[in-house]
C-alpha cells in the first residue's frame, strides 16, 4: 500500500512539474510575441517601449479583444521599408513608410549646430535628399512637435524633458531613453511629434477580402451599405475627391478625404498606381485633387470630366479602408560611425540614428506618435461605386498650409494591417 502511494505521490509530483514548465513556456511565448523589446545602447531594456493604455483612445469600446500593434524593429521586416524621404523610391512589392520627424531632427541639428549643410565622411544616397530640405520648417502644427539639438555640457536633456512635459505631458524616460553614458561634449538631436485626428463619428467595422490577391482577411472601417439619411453622418465624413469615369481616359482608382474634427489636418487615401517614389506619388495625387488632368489624359479629344466626384456616391454605395496599426524602432545604419566633415565638428561622429513610429488607423480615427533621435560622439452620372481599398494605396496625412505631409505610407502587403482571426465575424 506504501509503495503504492509513493508512486502516486511521484507520478503527482512529476506531472505538476510538466504542468509549470508548459506555463512558464506560454508565458515567454507570448512575452515574445506581444512585448517585444527592442535593445539598443541607449534605450533602457529592462521595461517595454510600450504605449500605455490611455493613449489608446480609439480602443476602449465594443468590449472586444483588441489586437495589439505590430510592435518591431525594422530590421524584422520582411515586406517593410522606413523612408528618410519623401524622395526614396517606392519598391511596388514592399510598404513604405515615411514620417517626418527624422527630417526635423536633422534640420535641428543644421540650425541648432552646425549652421552649414551637413557633410560626412560616406553619405548614403539619401543625404542629398534630406539636405535639400535642410532648411524648411516642420509641416505640422507648432503645437503638435518639438524638435532641438546641443550639447549634454548645455542641458539639452532638461530642455528636451522641458519641452515634452510643458507640451505633451511626455519624458524621455516614458520613452525608455536615457544619456546617463554619454560626455559632456556629445551631442543630442531629437524631435518629437504627436497627432490625434478623431472622427466626429464612429465608422462602422467591415471585412477586406483578399487585399491585393495575398489571401488575405484584413480589418476593416468604413461604411457597410449606404441607406441615405440613416448614414448621413457616416457619408459626411468622406469627400470624393477624384473616381475613375468610364467616359474619360484617365486612369483607374480614386481619391478620397477623411473629415475628422482638426480644422488644419487631413487624411488623404488614394488607389491610383504610385508613381517611382513618394514626392512624385504625392503630386500625382495632389494634380488630381486638383483637377490638373491635361498630362494623365490619353485620348484628350473625347473625355468627360464629372464636375461633381460626388455623384459617384448613392444608396447602396460602400466604403472599406483596411485598419492599420503597428509600432516600428528604426536605425539608419547607413548613418552610424560616420563623422561629419563641418568645420569645428569633424572629430564627431554619429553614434545612433533612430525613428520611432506609432500609427493606428480604426474607426474612430488616426493616432500618429513618432520621435527621432541622434547621437553624436566625439570621438455621378454612372450611378453610385462601391470604394473598397483592397488594393495597393497610399496614405497621408497633411496640414493644409504645408506644402508637403508630415506623415505618407505606400501600403501593399499586410504587414502592417490588422487581420481577422478565424471566429472574427465582424
Amino acid at each position: 500500500m506504501k509503495n503504492i502511494i509513493k508512486s502516486l505521490f511521484k507520478i503527482l509530483l512529476l506531472t505538476s512539474l510538466i504542468i509549470i514548465l508548459f506555463l512558464v513556456f506560454l508565458y515567454y511565448k507570448d512575452k515574445e510575441a506581444f512585448d517585444f523589446v527592442i535593445h539598443y545602447p541607449l534605450i533602457n531594456s529592462n521595461t517595454h517601449s510600450k504605449i500605455e493604455d490611455e493613449e489608446f483612445p480609439h480602443q476602449e469600446a465594443d468590449n472586444e479583444e483588441i489586437a495589439p500593434p505590430l510592435n518591431a524593429n525594422s530590421s524584422e521586416l520582411k515586406t517593410t521599408s522606413i523612408a528618410p524621404a519623401l524622395e526614396c523610391k517606392i519598391d511596388e512589392h514592399k510598404n513604405l513608410i515615411y514620417c517626418s520627424t527624422f527630417q526635423m531632427t536633422w534640420n535641428s541639428l543644421y540650425s541648432d549646430l552646425i549652421k552649414e549643410t551637413i557633410e560626412i565622411s560616406s553619405p548614403p544616397d539619401y543625404l542629398e535628399f534630406i539636405n535639400n530640405h535642410i532648411k524648411e520648417k516642420p509641416c505640422v502644427s507648432e503645437d503638435s512637435y518639438i524638435s532641438m539639438a546641443g550639447f549634454i555640457k548645455e542641458k539639452i536633456e532638461k530642455k528636451i524633458n522641458d519641452k515634452l512635459a510643458n507640451r505633451f505631458n511626455e519624458s524621455l524616460s516614458k520613452l525608455n531613453i536615457s544619456f546617463d553614458n554619454l560626455n559632456p561634449d556629445d551631442i543630442v538631436a531629437f524631435s518629437y511629434l504627436f497627432k490625434k485626428l478623431n472622427f466626429k463619428s464612429k465608422f462602422e467595422k467591415t471585412n477586406i477580402y483578399n487585399f491585393n490577391n495575398l489571401n488575405s482577411n484584413i480589418k476593416g472601417v468604413g461604411i457597410k451599405f449606404y441607406l441615405g439619411s440613416v448614414s448621413n453622418k457616416l457619408k459626411n465624413q468622406l469627400k470624393i475627391l477624384y473616381c475613375k469615369s468610364r467616359h474619360n481616359s484617365l486612369p483607374n482608382g480614386f481619391i478620397i478625404k477623411l473629415i475628422t474634427d482638426s480644422d488644419s489636418d487631413e487624411i488623404i487615401i488614394s488607389t491610383l498606381k504610385p508613381e517611382k517614389d513618394l514626392l512624385k506619388s504625392y503630386e500625382k495625387i495632389d494634380d488630381f485633387i486638383n483637377r490638373r488632368y491635361d498630362k494623365y489624359l490619353t485620348n484628350k479629344d473625347s473625355n468627360v470630366i464629372p464636375k461633381d466626384y460626388e455623384d459617384f456616391w448613392g444608396h447602396g454605395s460602400s466604403l472599406a479602408i483596411p485598419k492599420i496599426n503597428f509600432k516600428i524602432l528604426h536605425s539608419f545604419n547607413e548613418l552610424v560611425n560616420n563623422y561629419f566633415k563641418n568645420k569645428n565638428f569633424n572629430q564627431y561622429k554619429i553614434s545612433q540614428a533612430l525613428q520611432f513610429i506609432f500609427f493606428n488607423l480604426d474607426e474612430q480615427g488616426v493616432i500618429l506618435k513618432s520621435y527621432s533621435m541622434l547621437l553624436s560622439s566625439g570621438a455621378s452620372l454612372e450611378g453610385p461605386k462601391n470604394f473598397i481599398v483592397d488594393c495597393p494605396f497610399i496614405i497621408y496625412l497633411k496640414n493644409q498650409s504645408s506644402t508637403y505631409p508630415y506623415f505618407m505610407a505606400y501600403i501593399c502587403n499586410d504587414e502592417l494591417l490588422v487581420k481577422n482571426s478565424n471566429n472574427d465575424t465582424d
